[in-house]
């Protein structure tokens, strides 16, 4: 499968994923990314590094995997407890071509303490760091929206300047001041579309995705989304894993086995949407918790919408909840209308929930497993075929699903470790914010 999407798709869809934890602070990202770029192009850096540092200003908040910690960090007197950067760091730094974001990422909540300020073993902090720190307190102070924003430039202006040295770096502060002579700088932080990195990229290293750095960004959208609870740290690889599985026996090739893995790893994005209370609550959902997780499938469909290229992956995990009796959610699709991709994938996905350790149940046997399976195709809600392969393949799915599991967390167990172990690191010098 020759896998040709732009970055910037990509990037923008996980800054859309990230931003549904909290909707409140929707348009934090956003802000952070266009003050970061106008710094970056006020100091004279490079056409490249303007937009490595937009691309960390969308994604800076990566590590704040729930509804508390996005809401807290957008709060100007800060202090950074749970260490989001840290976790933000690890999740980004496997992914190659934004190895330098997840690094001015790590430290973009450390103090400039007048050029003494260092990373984790005496690292050089880098300048983009620096830049994100201002940026992304500066958006803290604008977050009003119902005011006109030039009512709070010079209140904004003096804040940045007491910090000057002590918090914030000075070659920064100078060039914010120059920005904000601009009324247009200020305007149009209410009228902000996409980052404009989207319509700029045209540099070798921020161009096109292959199929090994591709699969990369999807698995760490599956991160982002597992990793909130320990109970779904591994729900979209064995997903994945037992759609992939299912594909093989009905006769799928090469490229569309790649695209229903992938799609397995992003079948539950719209997740971010939900509170972590509700994903872990250990007893039946509430008639209204239930109708918030429905609508799960609807923002994993609309998010991944606008990534050019990516339809068949879209429609295959966004589906998954779609009934061939037309009685599924979010479209109410029925019979021809949900694609074979899509009917495996909700097959996979009742089949890995069932065998499953969750907050409220202890997992399924296999004749409870099978039983929920077969129930469901006799009611017209999922494939009979799809299931028959299930019911003939079931200790080889599952044996599959088992090894997945184990695998993902694996991962999970280093990521929370290597968390811990930075944490304790970090927490050894001065990185947390001290405003007076």
């Amino acid at each position: 499968m020759a896998t040709k999407f732009q970055y910037s798709n990509l990037i923008l869809s996980i800054t859309e994923a990230i931003d549904l934890i909290s909707p409140i602070v929707a348009n934090h990202h956003k802000l952070v990314a266009y003050i970061s770029y106008n710094l970056a192009k006020q100091l004279g850096l490079s056409t490249e590094e303007q937009i490595e540092l937009e691309i960390a200003g969308s994604l800076h908040d990566i590590g704040g995997l729930t509804r508390l910690e996005r809401f807290d960090s957008t709060r100007f007197e800060y202090k950074d407890s749970n260490l989001h950067t840290e976790k933000g760091y690890l999740l980004l730094r496997s992914v190659k071509p934004l190895s330098n974001v997840a690094k001015m990422i790590r430290y973009h909540h450390q103090n400039w303490f007048n050029g003494k300020c260092v990373g984790i073993d005496n690292q050089l902090i880098p300048l983009g760091s620096h830049i994100l720190n201002l940026a992304d307190r500066v958006s803290a102070l604008i977050s009003n929206e119902d005011e006109n924003i030039l009512n709070l430039v010079e209140e904004v202006i003096r804040k940045v300047k007491k910090y000057e040295g002590s918090v914030f770096h000075p070659k920064i502060v100078e060039a914010f001041i120059e920005v904000a002579k601009k009324d247009s700088f200020w305007l149009e932080m209410r009228y902000l579309e996409a980052p404009s990195f989207i319509n700029k990229i045209n540099n070798h290293h921020f161009d096109s995705v292959n199929d090994k750095n591709f699969e990369e960004f999807i698995i760490l959208i599956s991160r982002i989304i597992d990793f909130k609870s320990r109970f779904t740290a591994a729900h979209s690889a064995t997903v994945a894993t037992c759609a992939e599985s299912i594909a093989k026996y009905l006769g799928f090739n090469k490229d569309e086995l790649k695209m229903i893995r992938y799609a397995g790893y992003i079948h539950d994005l719209g997740k971010l949407a939900i509170p972590t209370e509700i994903l872990e609550k250990p007893s039946s959902l509430s008639k209204e918790e239930f109708a918030l997780m429905r609508s799960h499938t609807f923002h994993t469909n609309r998010v991944l919408s606008k990534v050019v290229g990516f339809d068949t992956i879209r429609i295959w995990g966004a589906l998954h909840h779609e009934k061939l009796n037309g009685k599924g959610y979010p479209f109410g699709l029925k019979d021809k209308d949900i694609p074979l991709g899509s009917r495996i994938m909700a097959v996979a996905d009742i089949f890995t929930a069932t065998r499953e350790k969750r907050s409220y149940r202890e997992r399924m046997s296999k004749e409870k497993t099978l039983n929920v399976l077969v129930s469901m195709a006799n009611a017209y809600e999922i494939d009979e075929k799809v299931v028959d392969i299930v019911i003939n393949n079931f200790d080889e799915i599952d044996k599959a699903r088992e090894k997945a599991y184990r695998n993902a967390i694996l991962e999970y167990e280093k990521f929370t470790q290597e968390f811990e172990t930075s944490k304790n690191s970090m927490l050894n010098f001065d990185s947390i914010l001290n405003f007076d």
